[in-house]
């Protein structure tokens, strides 16, 4: 029996072989180039890091500044991009900045175009840092301390938290980094007493800058480009607490808030009425003059209340 021979043609090896992409004439990419410096000293910044982020895309693209702080992109695609720009001890920083209320700001590359000098300022980044101790000056630890900043709603001037806060050391010790140039005000704010402790003792409060519970007393804190100011110390003081007791005459439950006279709403402490008799009270209050707010809601209508003058005893 003869045994039979299958001729393979190699052009049908062809139908079987992936075709090939067609890939961008090299003319028709395109290239950044720029320098990073500081935003004061116009120094240039080494080893920052460059991001590079194609318009609605994941892919990121990074390079490192030179010890001339500069930096290249080379064979992009044409598109839209985004630029920002990282270094340690300064702030991060986006470039080309054409639409505020984007979160990454873009530029547009066209088919072979160089863009070759890119400015990136970076603002150095500052720091507040100090110790904080209790009455007999001894170290104080595991403090939250905040960072806060003048903000102003609906007229009404207000203090808002930066989001920056760190806790104390042993030692305590503190220091917020990564700080941008401004106006602050600082506060320390203590662990929480003890469980079983009586609630009319004498406790530690939140704190203002330089000791102050009312924050409208708080002293300001001027921070410039890329300063440590430090030394910024202060003492936590006991102080003997109150109530604020009353009675809502309402069928519905009522959330009330406390303020201080000629404070700020962010320092309001809440409480809600208990039903069904309506009794609320407000405890750890600083002796004091207070305004307090009272809003009821029950089903579609609402009512709020005022009382200007609530002394503390």
């Amino acid at each position: 029996m003869s045994i039979r021979r299958i001729a393979v043609i190699p052009s049908l090896l062809c139908l079987l072989t992936p075709v090939a992409r067609a890939q961008p004439a090299t003319a028709a990419l395109c290239s950044v180039a720029g320098q990073v410096t500081d935003a004061v000293t116009n120094a240039p910044i080494r080893k920052a890091t460059i991001s590079l982020i194609p318009d609605g895309k994941p892919t990121v693209r990074a390079a490192i500044s030179d010890a001339d702080g500069r930096f290249q992109f080379a064979n992009l695609l044409p598109g839209s991009y985004s630029l920002e720009g990282d270094a340690r001890g300064y702030l991060r920083v986006s470039q080309y900045a054409s639409n505020q209320t984007r979160s990454k700001t873009v530029f547009s590359l066209a088919p072979g175009q160089t863009l070759s000098d890119i400015a990136l300022h970076l603002t150095p980044a500052g720091a507040i840092s100090g110790r904080i101790v209790d009455e007999d000056g001894d170290p104080v630890a595991r403090v939250n301390v905040h960072l806060w900043r003048i903000t102003y709603r609906n007229g009404s001037r207000d203090l808002t938290t930066t989001g920056q806060n760190v806790m104390t050391d042993d030692r305590g010790i503190y220091r917020i980094a990564g700080v941008p140039p401004g106006r602050y005000y600082l506060s320390a704010t203590p662990t929480q007493s003890a469980p079983n402790s009586p609630p009319d003792d004498a406790r530690y409060l939140r704190t203002y800058y330089p000791g102050v519970f009312d924050p409208a007393a708080a002293a300001p804190i001027d921070l410039r480009p890329g300063s440590e100011t430090e030394n910024v110390n202060f003492k936590l003081s006991k102080v003997q607490t109150t109530h604020v007791r009353g009675r809502v005459s309402s069928a519905a439950q009522a959330d009330l808030s406390l303020y201080p006279e000629n404070g700020t709403s962010n320092s309001a402490e809440s409480s809600r009425s208990l039903l069904p008799d309506g009794k609320f009270d407000f405890d750890g209050v600083v002796p004091g003059a207070y305004r307090i707010r009272v809003h009821v809601k029950e089903g579609d209508r609402e009512a709020w209340c005022r009382n200007s003058s609530i002394p503390g005893s």
